[in-house]
């Protein structure tokens, strides 16, 4: 999968054949995960691992990042990127499990697995519903995950599920199919409006059926295939080498409402016009706003600044979906402190708005001068867990700061029930390190899990080449805080000089 982003980076997912590319001086080398790269090819980033072979991407209308993996995880979310665990101690987990269900609920018994029998086991394909065609039968954010083996394209409903996100499957098929043929693998919504499913119509889906061939309606169960005509063992990688294999009879399906006047003709996008461009953001496609951002940006023309501020300024909250599009555009035209589009971006941090303070401080970054200023104040506003989540993560990755420092202290000082959040707060905390903890020694300690947390910090300061500015914080605080930190900072490896 190869996914232009909402902030111009092209996304992409790998699976067991993995990654190991070298760009510049730099090698880039993982397994089964989701990563960006930009379109020019000068930078790639590994976001964070999956949990098995990964053949699903897709984004949420709101810029969330979700996908699935063959094997018994059909829907999985990317929570904290791995950047922000840079330096922190802290390993980064795969990407956390999304799905409700792995059951699917095809319309015949005639299909072949070899393993997760009746379940997702060649799971493909995890776009979203992103349009208003369908809108009667089709609810916003609806994932299109697909199995091959069971001939349907599964309908997952998206619902909040504290700082991330559930995808229910409950029995719900877009498309299912009783041809033992049959075998879609991605679904997505098309610039019409109506959802395109890929059909790679193949009676043998799985790489590995060697191993086992089950087939209830003819009667299979066999722990070996009889149709492999390969030698006695697997060919190469375990393949089910047969010649049962299709390659030629691809199909491809069109999904439409009743009412064919619903359906959009192709939408004019004209990169020398940037006002037919931005009129695009307002389109309820998905698609078509992704591609006229992208028009924008590869145009690289200033000029268009002008005409996407009032998308951010003026029409923001009432248009939501238009504006985020004009603040990634405006960041790939360029948004350095001083220009035009970095005051339009900075202005967009003190919206009302949650989703728009939440792409601008993405889009600006960890490090700009305008975030920096503005984090004490977005993370003592944010409120839901989600918000809390991505404005934290963006702390993880900024420099130590006072301020910054001090909101982070306050944040945790309360409860966190969110088990995302208090993992992106950690590592804020540990982003935070010397800045944080001068911070919690001016007062009393206290028996909370973030003052384990600080012992913890303290044990990383005292173990660095920074030591002596720990030994100046301890020399200034309360007996009660040196009498808890001598034991934590004695144990402590003694730093290289």
């Amino acid at each position: 999968h190869f996914i232009y982003g909402i902030d111009n980076w092209i996304y992409a997912t790998v699976g067991y054949s993995g990654i190991d590319v070298k760009l510049g001086d730099k090698r880039h080398e993982f397994g089964a995960s989701v990563f960006r790269f930009r379109p020019d090819l000068s930078e790639i980033e590994h976001l964070q691992k999956t949990t098995n072979n990964t053949w699903g991407l897709g984004f949420t209308e709101e810029g969330d990042v979700m996908g699935s993996t063959a094997n018994n995880n059909p829907s999985w979310i990317l929570s904290i990127p791995n950047k922000a665990y840079a330096g922190s101690g802290i390993e980064q987990p795969k990407t956390p499990r999304a799905d409700t269900s792995t059951v699917i609920y095809p319309n015949t018994r005639d299909i072949t697995q070899v393993d997760q029998i009746d379940n997702f086991t060649a799971a493909a394909g995890h776009f979203f519903h992103t349009d208003s065609a369908i809108a009667e039968t089709l609810e916003s954010n609806h994932a299109f995950v697909c199995e091959p083996t069971g001939h349907v394209v599964s309908l997952g409903e998206l619902v909040p599920n504290g700082s991330v996100f559930s995808t229910r499957f409950r029995g719900n098929n877009l498309y299912a199919s009783s041809d033992a043929w049959s075998a879609p693998v991605v679904a997505r919504t098309g610039p019409d409006g109506a959802v395109w499913i890929a059909d790679w119509y193949n009676p043998i889906v799985q790489h590995n059926v060697v191993f086992r061939f089950w087939n209830p309606a003819r009667g299979y169960d066999h722990p070996h295939s009889p149709y492999h005509t390969g030698e006695k063992k697997p060919g190469a990688g375990n393949a089910y080498v047969t010649p049962l294999r299709d390659k030629v009879h691809g199909r491809i399906w069109r999904i439409v409402p009743n009412d064919a006047s619903l359906l959009r003709k192709n939408p004019s996008l004209d990169p020398k016009d940037p006002s037919s461009l931005v009129k695009a953001f307002h389109s309820p496609s998905q698609h078509i706003r992704l591609h006229a951002q992208r028009l924008i940006v590869e145009s690289a023309n200033p000029d268009a600044i002008a005409a996407l501020e009032p998308l951010v300024t003026s029409e923001g909250s009432a248009k939501p979906l238009a504006a985020i599009h004009a603040i990634r555009a405006i960041q790939g035209l360029g948004a350095e402190p001083g220009s035009k589009g970095h005051s339009i971006l900075t202005a967009a941090l003190k919206t009302k708005d949650a989703l728009l303070r939440r792409h601008a401080l993405d889009a600006l970054g960890p490090d700009d001068p305008s975030v920096i200023a503005a984090l004490p104040d977005l993370i003592a506003a944010a409120q839901s867990p989600r918000e809390q989540l991505l404005t934290l993560t963006i702390a993880a990755q900024s420099s130590s700061n006072d301020p910054i420092a001090a909101a982070v202290l306050r944040f945790v000082s309360n409860d966190i029930e969110d088990a995302f959040v208090r993992e992106a707060a950690r590592l804020a905390m540990r982003r935070q390190g010397t800045a944080i903890l001068a911070a919690a020694l001016k007062s009393e300690p206290a028996d909370t899990w973030h003052a384990a947390e600080l012992l913890e910090i303290a044990k990383r300061i005292a173990a660095s080449p920074n030591r002596p500015a720990l030994d100046a914080l301890l020399a200034s605080s309360s007996a009660a805080w040196r009498a808890r930190l001598a034991p934590v900072i004695a144990a402590a490896s003694t730093p290289e000089p």
